[in-house]
């Protein structure tokens, strides 16, 4: 990544270098990037493609695996259309932190409201769901996690749908524990922000 700035990277790294902060990126869908390659000013999308290649692979292959981690979201990663297992295994190393978050197709297509309406439930369609109520593969992705050397995994979920956000993260806990991770997964253990 070429500019005729300095790297934001580059000043990472030297803060990176004197101890000053560990840095890492972390994939969203609803972020856009200005960046400068090959000479070329192009705004990005974390799933969109440059030459062939995704934004994070870029970032992988241009930058030092010493200074520059990366923190995965799952559902972002499966809803921008790439398997968050490959991701996982692709990063093995330098990822240690993942959010989990499930990803479902929403049971219901409101077609009122015209066009506008329609494209707006189009673009809905997809929902946040509470863990082991979507389709990821969740207990592959944890175990997967812990095989890579990730040290934490963040519960989240963007949105409720209007269910209260403490039986959602209920949900999500009880579907933990009964993938078998009881003894990570508890009351005592959970810890989430709510500011939706």
């Amino acid at each position: 990544m070429e500019s005729y700035q300095l790297n934001i990277l580059d000043t990472l790294s030297i803060l990176k270098k004197d101890g000053v902060v560990n840095i890492m990126y972390m994939n969203s869908d609803n972020k856009v990037k200005a960046i400068r390659y090959d000479d070329k000013e192009i705004l990005l999308k974390d799933q969109a493609k440059y030459d062939g290649k995704y934004l994070m692979d870029i970032m992988v292959e241009e930058s030092d695996p010493e200074y520059l981690g990366f923190e995965l979201d799952v559902h972002w990663l499966q809803r921008g259309g790439v398997n968050p297992l490959e991701w996982i295994k692709k990063l093995e190393g330098r990822t240690k932190i993942i959010h989990i978050k499930d990803y479902r197709i929403a049971q219901t297509f409101d077609m009122s409201g015209g066009v506008a309406g329609i494209m707006r439930a189009m673009a809905d369609v997809v929902e946040f769901a509470e863990i082991g109520e979507g389709n990821l593969d969740i207990k592959s992705i944890i175990d997967l996690a812990e095989e890579t050397g990730v040290e934490h995994i963040f519960i989240e979920q963007d949105n409720t749908y209007g269910r209260d956000p403490y039986d959602s993260l209920e949900i999500s806990a009880r579907n933990l524990r009964s993938l078998g991770y009881e003894d990570r997964f508890n009351h005592n253990s959970i810890c989430c922000s709510l500011s939706m």
